[in-house]
């Protein structure tokens, strides 16, 4: 199942264009897209084409996670709010019937509205997973980056790159227990 993206405009607007195999797109997931604001998610527009869906996401005043700390470090404080961020979507799309699987976190493909009480908006693509668990896409990815731009003279910084490294072998939900938790 091939996904292509890039960055593309529609309606005067910067998009961020997904291919999707029209089979492998999941028509109730989608339909909940599109027809629902999603706080967290970024929004999305479709066309199909050629047997191919193309997914126009609002991208429009938003810069990703990776532009952003391309040249400085990221502190605990900002981690915590990503994390929380990310919850608080995980949350609203469950609400949606929308499960954690679709989520992309890879950090070019998490945006970052500054205007923004709740900054951080995540791409959700809405196609066929596969079964059990809670893994989603780009997760490794995203820790590998967040280790290599956290201020790692911070202890509390630190021990939360740990829990988030745990994550990957006892899964999300563990990891959203334990910040909860504190």
């Amino acid at each position: 199942m091939g996904i292509e993206m890039g960055i593309s405009r529609m309606e005067e607007k910067a998009c961020l264009l997904v291919h999707v195999e029209q089979e492998a797109v999941v028509w109730h997931k989608l339909e909940m897209l599109k027809h629902n604001r999603i706080p967290g998610l970024l929004g999305v527009k479709t066309l199909v084409e050629n047997g191919r869906y193309r997914l126009f996401y609002d991208i429009e005043g938003t810069g990703s996670l990776r532009d952003r700390y391309e040249k400085k470090r990221i502190t605990l404080q900002e981690l915590q709010k990503l994390f929380q961020c990310l919850q608080n979507a995980k949350e609203e799309a469950s609400h949606h019937l929308l499960p954690f699987q679709g989520f992309h976190l890879s950090p070019e493909l998490i945006f970052i509205d500054g205007m923004s009480s709740k900054p951080y908006r995540f791409l959700y693509v809405p196609i066929q997973s596969e079964e059990g668990g809670d893994r989603c896409m780009g997760f490794k990815e995203l820790s590998n980056f967040l280790i290599t731009k956290a201020e790692m003279e911070d202890e509390g910084i630190v021990s939360f790159l740990h829990r988030m490294a745990l994550m990957q072998e006892e899964g999300l939900e563990v990891f959203f227990e334990n910040l909860a938790q504190g």
